[in-house]
Protein backbone atom coordinates (compact mmCIF):
# COMPACT_ATOMS: atom_id res chain seq x y z
CA UNK A 1 0.00 0.00 0.00
CA UNK A 2 1.35 3.47 -0.93
CA UNK A 3 1.99 5.69 1.62
CA UNK A 4 -1.25 8.48 1.64
CA UNK A 5 -0.44 12.26 1.12
CA UNK A 6 -0.40 14.24 4.16
CA UNK A 7 -4.28 15.76 5.54
CA UNK A 8 -4.19 19.24 3.85
CA UNK A 9 -5.86 21.28 7.03
CA UNK A 10 -6.24 25.20 6.89
CA UNK A 11 -3.31 27.48 8.14
CA UNK A 12 -5.79 28.56 10.96
CA UNK A 13 -6.32 24.87 12.50
CA UNK A 14 -2.39 23.85 11.88
CA UNK A 15 -1.65 26.81 13.82
CA UNK A 16 -4.07 25.74 16.79
CA UNK A 17 -2.91 22.39 16.70
CA UNK A 18 0.75 23.17 16.70
CA UNK A 19 0.13 25.80 19.33
CA UNK A 20 -2.31 23.32 21.31
CA UNK A 21 1.14 20.15 21.03
CA UNK A 22 3.07 23.03 22.43
CA UNK A 23 1.36 23.19 25.51
CA UNK A 24 0.96 19.71 26.34
CA UNK A 25 4.26 19.38 25.65
CA UNK A 26 5.29 22.08 28.25
CA UNK A 27 2.82 20.00 30.81
CA UNK A 28 4.57 17.01 29.71
CA UNK A 29 8.26 18.08 30.10
CA UNK A 30 7.11 19.75 33.48
CA UNK A 31 5.75 16.53 35.01
CA UNK A 32 8.94 14.42 33.97
CA UNK A 33 11.60 16.79 35.74
CA UNK A 34 8.64 16.99 39.14
CA UNK A 35 8.75 13.03 39.08
CA UNK A 36 11.46 11.73 38.83
CA UNK A 37 11.77 8.14 37.11
CA UNK A 38 8.25 8.15 35.89
CA UNK A 39 8.31 9.47 31.80
CA UNK A 40 7.03 6.39 30.55
CA UNK A 41 3.85 7.25 33.48
CA UNK A 42 3.94 10.96 31.58
CA UNK A 43 3.64 9.55 28.61
CA UNK A 44 1.08 7.39 28.62
CA UNK A 45 -1.08 10.46 30.26
CA UNK A 46 -0.46 12.84 27.48
CA UNK A 47 -1.78 9.76 25.12
CA UNK A 48 -4.41 8.60 27.32
CA UNK A 49 -5.62 12.78 27.47
CA UNK A 50 -5.70 13.05 23.53
CA UNK A 51 -6.62 9.59 22.22
CA UNK A 52 -9.52 10.31 24.92
CA UNK A 53 -9.05 6.78 26.70
CA UNK A 54 -8.47 5.69 30.02
CA UNK A 55 -5.32 5.08 32.27
CA UNK A 56 -4.48 2.70 35.17
CA UNK A 57 -1.49 2.50 37.10
CA UNK A 58 -0.88 -0.57 39.00
CA UNK A 59 1.60 -0.72 41.52
CA UNK A 60 2.70 -0.77 45.19
CA UNK A 61 1.53 2.67 47.41
CA UNK A 62 3.94 5.55 47.58
CA UNK A 63 4.79 5.39 44.06
CA UNK A 64 3.53 8.71 42.62
CA UNK A 65 0.33 7.88 41.21
CA UNK A 66 -2.20 10.26 42.63
CA UNK A 67 0.67 12.70 43.21
CA UNK A 68 0.60 12.75 39.01
CA UNK A 69 -2.76 12.70 38.46
CA UNK A 70 -3.17 16.32 40.91
CA UNK A 71 -0.19 17.45 39.14
CA UNK A 72 -2.13 17.25 35.72
CA UNK A 73 -5.14 18.83 37.00
CA UNK A 74 -3.61 21.79 38.51
CA UNK A 75 -2.05 21.90 34.68
CA UNK A 76 -5.15 22.11 33.18
CA UNK A 77 -6.55 25.70 33.44
CA UNK A 78 -9.85 25.33 35.60
CA UNK A 79 -9.63 21.71 35.74
CA UNK A 80 -11.47 20.21 38.86
CA UNK A 81 -9.65 17.16 40.31
CA UNK A 82 -11.37 14.46 41.93
CA UNK A 83 -9.57 11.82 44.04
CA UNK A 84 -11.31 9.05 45.99
CA UNK A 85 -10.07 5.99 47.74
CA UNK A 86 -12.43 3.55 47.02
CA UNK A 87 -13.13 0.15 49.54
CA UNK A 88 -16.13 -2.74 49.36
CA UNK A 89 -18.12 -0.74 51.77
CA UNK A 90 -17.44 2.56 49.37
CA UNK A 91 -21.47 4.10 48.50
CA UNK A 92 -22.70 5.97 45.87
CA UNK A 93 -22.46 9.29 47.51
CA UNK A 94 -19.09 8.81 48.14
CA UNK A 95 -18.51 9.39 44.39
CA UNK A 96 -21.58 10.93 42.44
CA UNK A 97 -22.43 12.96 45.03
CA UNK A 98 -25.54 12.83 48.16
CA UNK A 99 -29.00 12.65 47.21
CA UNK A 100 -30.41 15.93 47.08
CA UNK A 101 -32.93 16.92 50.21
CA UNK A 102 -34.99 19.74 48.39
CA UNK A 103 -35.26 17.50 45.69
CA UNK A 104 -36.66 14.56 47.28
CA UNK A 105 -39.23 16.97 48.73
CA UNK A 106 -40.38 17.74 45.08
CA UNK A 107 -40.18 14.19 44.03
CA UNK A 108 -37.46 14.61 42.24
CA UNK A 109 -34.47 12.05 42.92
CA UNK A 110 -31.10 13.14 42.10
CA UNK A 111 -27.98 13.94 43.15
CA UNK A 112 -25.48 17.05 44.41
CA UNK A 113 -22.74 16.61 42.13
CA UNK A 114 -21.11 19.75 42.96
CA UNK A 115 -17.35 18.64 43.63
CA UNK A 116 -17.77 15.04 42.84
CA UNK A 117 -16.96 12.99 40.11
CA UNK A 118 -19.80 13.82 37.57
CA UNK A 119 -18.54 17.72 37.72
CA UNK A 120 -14.88 16.97 37.29
CA UNK A 121 -12.16 17.04 34.31
CA UNK A 122 -9.35 14.30 36.18
CA UNK A 123 -10.39 11.83 38.06
CA UNK A 124 -8.22 9.72 40.29
CA UNK A 125 -9.79 6.18 41.54
CA UNK A 126 -7.59 4.52 44.02
CA UNK A 127 -7.93 0.57 44.88
CA UNK A 128 -10.55 0.72 41.82
CA UNK A 129 -10.67 -3.02 41.85
CA UNK A 130 -12.16 -2.61 45.18
CA UNK A 131 -15.51 -1.26 43.42
CA UNK A 132 -18.47 -2.76 44.86
CA UNK A 133 -21.53 -3.91 42.35
CA UNK A 134 -23.55 -0.62 44.13
CA UNK A 135 -20.74 1.64 41.71
CA UNK A 136 -19.88 -0.83 38.99
CA UNK A 137 -22.81 0.20 36.68
CA UNK A 138 -22.03 3.68 37.49
CA UNK A 139 -18.60 4.29 36.72
CA UNK A 140 -18.86 2.12 33.64
CA UNK A 141 -21.17 4.54 32.32
CA UNK A 142 -19.18 7.43 33.25
CA UNK A 143 -16.37 5.81 31.59
CA UNK A 144 -17.54 4.53 28.35
CA UNK A 145 -19.86 7.48 27.73
CA UNK A 146 -18.66 10.44 29.90
CA UNK A 147 -22.33 10.79 31.02
CA UNK A 148 -24.38 10.00 33.93
CA UNK A 149 -27.64 9.35 34.60
CA UNK A 150 -28.92 11.94 37.52
CA UNK A 151 -32.32 11.11 38.66
CA UNK A 152 -34.66 11.20 35.46
CA UNK A 153 -31.99 13.14 33.05
CA UNK A 154 -28.53 11.73 31.57
CA UNK A 155 -26.07 14.68 31.95
CA UNK A 156 -22.71 14.54 29.74
CA UNK A 157 -20.17 15.02 31.68
CA UNK A 158 -17.02 17.28 31.58
CA UNK A 159 -14.42 14.49 32.40
CA UNK A 160 -11.13 14.73 30.47
CA UNK A 161 -9.30 11.44 31.56
CA UNK A 162 -9.90 9.03 34.63
CA UNK A 163 -6.71 7.36 36.11
CA UNK A 164 -7.30 4.01 38.23
CA UNK A 165 -4.70 2.52 40.58
CA UNK A 166 -4.55 -0.17 42.51
CA UNK A 167 -1.76 -2.36 44.29
CA UNK A 168 -3.18 -5.42 42.30
CA UNK A 169 -4.69 -7.00 39.31
CA UNK A 170 -8.92 -8.20 39.71
CA UNK A 171 -9.37 -11.42 40.67
CA UNK A 172 -10.93 -13.98 38.60
CA UNK A 173 -14.71 -14.70 38.77
CA UNK A 174 -14.84 -10.87 40.53
CA UNK A 175 -17.11 -9.56 37.37
CA UNK A 176 -14.14 -7.22 37.06
CA UNK A 177 -13.12 -8.20 33.63
CA UNK A 178 -15.23 -5.29 31.55
CA UNK A 179 -13.94 -2.93 34.16
CA UNK A 180 -10.85 -3.79 33.74
CA UNK A 181 -11.03 -3.35 29.90
CA UNK A 182 -12.23 0.06 29.97
CA UNK A 183 -8.45 1.23 30.61
CA UNK A 184 -6.79 0.94 28.03
CA UNK A 185 -3.55 2.16 28.65
CA UNK A 186 -1.78 0.29 31.63
CA UNK A 187 1.54 0.64 33.51
CA UNK A 188 3.06 -1.21 36.38
CA UNK A 189 4.85 1.40 38.23
CA UNK A 190 7.77 0.21 40.22
CA UNK A 191 9.35 2.20 43.55
CA UNK A 192 12.99 4.63 42.55
CA UNK A 193 15.58 2.09 40.99
CA UNK A 194 18.27 4.50 40.44
CA UNK A 195 20.40 5.43 43.26
CA UNK A 196 21.02 8.75 42.40
CA UNK A 197 17.36 9.70 41.38
CA UNK A 198 16.73 7.97 44.75
CA UNK A 199 18.94 10.67 46.50
CA UNK A 200 17.26 13.20 44.41
CA UNK A 201 14.17 12.14 45.71
CA UNK A 202 15.24 12.29 49.77
CA UNK A 203 16.52 15.78 48.64
CA UNK A 204 13.05 17.49 47.21
CA UNK A 205 10.88 19.28 49.35
CA UNK A 206 6.91 19.44 49.35
CA UNK A 207 4.43 17.88 46.56
CA UNK A 208 5.45 18.53 43.11
CA UNK A 209 3.14 21.83 41.30
CA UNK A 210 3.13 22.39 37.92
CA UNK A 211 2.88 25.81 36.16
CA UNK A 212 3.25 24.87 32.77
CA UNK A 213 -0.66 26.16 31.60
CA UNK A 214 -3.10 23.76 28.84
CA UNK A 215 -6.39 25.13 28.09
CA UNK A 216 -8.93 22.76 27.91
CA UNK A 217 -9.51 24.03 24.10
CA UNK A 218 -6.14 22.24 23.96
CA UNK A 219 -7.41 18.73 24.26
CA UNK A 220 -9.93 19.54 22.28
CA UNK A 221 -7.85 20.29 19.10
CA UNK A 222 -5.70 17.26 19.72
CA UNK A 223 -8.36 15.31 19.77
CA UNK A 224 -9.48 16.76 16.68
CA UNK A 225 -5.51 16.84 15.12
CA UNK A 226 -5.48 12.53 16.58
CA UNK A 227 -8.71 11.27 14.11
CA UNK A 228 -7.42 12.99 11.03
CA UNK A 229 -4.22 10.98 11.53
CA UNK A 230 -4.00 8.67 8.62
CA UNK A 231 -3.01 4.79 9.80
CA UNK A 232 -3.29 2.95 6.33
CA UNK A 233 0.13 2.45 5.76
CA UNK A 234 0.57 0.69 8.73
CA UNK A 235 -2.35 -0.96 9.63
CA UNK A 236 -1.05 -4.22 8.10
CA UNK A 237 0.85 -4.16 11.06
CA UNK A 238 -1.42 -4.19 13.63
CA UNK A 239 -3.03 -6.97 12.21
CA UNK A 240 1.12 -8.54 12.33
CA UNK A 241 1.50 -7.47 16.30
CA UNK A 242 -2.01 -9.39 16.32
CA UNK A 243 -0.89 -12.33 14.97
CA UNK A 244 1.87 -12.67 16.26
CA UNK A 245 1.13 -12.07 19.86
CA UNK A 246 -1.87 -14.71 19.37
CA UNK A 247 0.49 -17.51 17.91
CA UNK A 248 3.80 -16.76 20.07
CA UNK A 249 2.74 -15.36 23.37
CA UNK A 250 -1.28 -16.68 23.55
CA UNK A 251 -1.88 -13.19 24.03
CA UNK A 252 -5.17 -11.71 22.48
CA UNK A 253 -7.23 -8.63 23.12
CA UNK A 254 -10.82 -8.14 22.28
CA UNK A 255 -11.72 -6.08 19.06
CA UNK A 256 -13.09 -3.02 21.09
CA UNK A 257 -9.21 -3.37 22.63
CA UNK A 258 -7.63 -3.44 18.80
CA UNK A 259 -10.20 0.09 18.03
CA UNK A 260 -8.87 1.97 21.24
CA UNK A 261 -5.50 1.09 20.05
CA UNK A 262 -5.87 2.41 17.17
CA UNK A 263 -6.79 5.76 18.73
CA UNK A 264 -4.09 5.75 20.69
CA UNK A 265 -1.24 5.22 17.77
CA UNK A 266 -3.06 8.18 16.10
CA UNK A 267 -2.64 10.64 19.63
CA UNK A 268 0.91 9.41 19.77
CA UNK A 269 1.27 10.70 15.87
CA UNK A 270 -0.33 13.66 16.81
CA UNK A 271 1.52 14.73 19.54
CA UNK A 272 4.16 14.30 17.14
CA UNK A 273 3.00 16.36 15.20
CA UNK A 274 2.38 14.28 12.21
CA UNK A 275 -0.88 13.65 10.00
CA UNK A 276 0.15 10.38 9.19
CA UNK A 277 0.91 7.05 11.28
CA UNK A 278 4.58 5.54 11.89
CA UNK A 279 5.96 2.30 12.36
CA UNK A 280 7.02 2.60 15.60
CA UNK A 281 4.07 4.35 16.84
CA UNK A 282 2.62 1.18 17.33
CA UNK A 283 5.30 0.66 20.32
CA UNK A 284 2.98 2.40 22.81
CA UNK A 285 0.86 -0.59 22.36
CA UNK A 286 2.92 -2.66 24.74
CA UNK A 287 1.19 -0.84 27.52
CA UNK A 288 -2.36 -1.75 25.81
CA UNK A 289 -2.20 -4.98 24.98
CA UNK A 290 -1.32 -6.56 28.40
CA UNK A 291 -3.45 -8.82 30.92
CA UNK A 292 -0.80 -9.65 33.51
CA UNK A 293 2.53 -7.43 33.87
CA UNK A 294 4.87 -10.01 32.95
CA UNK A 295 3.10 -10.46 29.99
CA UNK A 296 4.85 -6.49 28.41
CA UNK A 297 8.36 -7.67 27.80
CA UNK A 298 7.28 -9.95 25.51
CA UNK A 299 4.55 -7.29 23.93
CA UNK A 300 6.83 -5.14 23.50
CA UNK A 301 9.69 -7.40 22.25
CA UNK A 302 7.45 -8.51 19.90
CA UNK A 303 6.17 -5.34 18.23
CA UNK A 304 10.24 -4.57 18.32
CA UNK A 305 10.79 -7.11 16.11
CA UNK A 306 8.28 -5.89 13.79
CA UNK A 307 8.59 -2.33 13.51
CA UNK A 308 11.68 -0.92 14.94
CA UNK A 309 14.85 -3.58 14.37
CA UNK A 310 17.48 -2.06 16.40
CA UNK A 311 15.31 -1.41 19.46
CA UNK A 312 14.44 -5.57 18.95
CA UNK A 313 18.37 -5.88 19.07
CA UNK A 314 18.83 -3.31 22.42
CA UNK A 315 15.99 -5.20 23.87
CA UNK A 316 18.12 -8.04 23.60
CA UNK A 317 21.51 -6.61 24.86
CA UNK A 318 19.37 -5.34 27.97
CA UNK A 319 18.33 -8.99 28.59
CA UNK A 320 21.56 -10.16 28.21
CA UNK A 321 23.00 -7.49 30.66
CA UNK A 322 19.99 -7.81 32.90
CA UNK A 323 21.17 -11.76 33.23
CA UNK A 324 25.04 -10.79 34.34
CA UNK A 325 23.41 -8.36 37.05
CA UNK A 326 21.09 -11.07 38.14
CA UNK A 327 23.42 -13.83 38.66
CA UNK A 328 25.29 -11.81 41.00
CA UNK A 329 24.28 -11.41 44.66
CA UNK A 330 25.16 -9.82 48.20
CA UNK A 331 28.45 -12.42 48.46
CA UNK A 332 29.86 -12.17 45.00
CA UNK A 333 33.54 -11.41 44.99
CA UNK A 334 35.44 -8.66 43.80
CA UNK A 335 36.46 -10.88 41.01
CA UNK A 336 33.08 -11.93 40.17
CA UNK A 337 31.42 -8.08 40.52
CA UNK A 338 34.67 -6.73 38.17
CA UNK A 339 34.26 -9.06 35.11
CA UNK A 340 30.68 -8.45 35.24
CA UNK A 341 30.89 -4.82 35.13
CA UNK A 342 33.52 -5.36 32.07
CA UNK A 343 30.77 -7.45 30.34
CA UNK A 344 28.32 -4.90 30.92
CA UNK A 345 30.72 -2.29 30.00
CA UNK A 346 31.09 -4.30 26.60
CA UNK A 347 27.49 -4.23 26.24
CA UNK A 348 27.05 -0.45 26.56
CA UNK A 349 29.23 -0.13 24.15
CA UNK A 350 27.34 -2.21 21.87
CA UNK A 351 23.94 -0.74 22.65
CA UNK A 352 24.92 3.20 22.35
CA UNK A 353 25.78 2.72 18.92
CA UNK A 354 22.38 1.90 17.79
CA UNK A 355 19.67 4.47 16.59
CA UNK A 356 16.44 5.29 18.85
CA UNK A 357 17.17 3.30 22.16
CA UNK A 358 18.43 6.40 24.35
CA UNK A 359 15.67 4.86 27.03
CA UNK A 360 17.61 1.10 26.65
CA UNK A 361 20.98 2.10 26.83
CA UNK A 362 20.30 4.71 30.08
CA UNK A 363 19.19 1.27 31.52
CA UNK A 364 22.22 -0.24 30.81
CA UNK A 365 24.10 2.78 31.62
CA UNK A 366 22.42 2.76 35.39
CA UNK A 367 23.15 -1.04 35.95
CA UNK A 368 26.99 -0.27 35.16
CA UNK A 369 27.18 2.81 37.34
CA UNK A 370 25.61 0.92 39.77
CA UNK A 371 27.67 -1.95 39.56
CA UNK A 372 31.21 0.13 39.63
CA UNK A 373 29.76 1.48 42.72
CA UNK A 374 29.39 -1.99 43.74
CA UNK A 375 33.13 -2.71 42.81
CA UNK A 376 35.03 0.44 44.43
CA UNK A 377 32.45 -0.60 47.65
CA UNK A 378 34.17 -4.33 47.55
CA UNK A 379 37.89 -2.93 46.55
CA UNK A 380 37.19 -0.33 50.14
CA UNK A 381 36.11 -3.30 51.93
CA UNK A 382 39.64 -5.41 51.11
Amino acid sequence: MKNPAPVLIDAATLDATQEAARRLGDVADALRGAFIERDEEVRCMMASLVAGVHLLLLGPPGTAKSAVANALSQALDGGRFFPVLLSKFSQPEEVFGPISISGLENDDYRRVTGGYLPESEIAFLDEIFKCNSAMLNGLLTVLNERSFRNGTKVEKIPLQLCIGASNELPEEGEGLEAFYDRFVLRRWVNPIADDDNFERLLLMNGEPSIDAPLLPADIETLRAAAKRVDIRSIVHMFTAVKNSLAREHGITASDRRWRSCVKVVQAVAALDGRTVAQPSDLLILADALWNKPEERAPIYGAIAALVAPDLAEALALLDAASEIRDSLNDKSGVQALATANTEIKKILVQISKLDGVEAEAETVRTMQRTLARRVLSALGGL
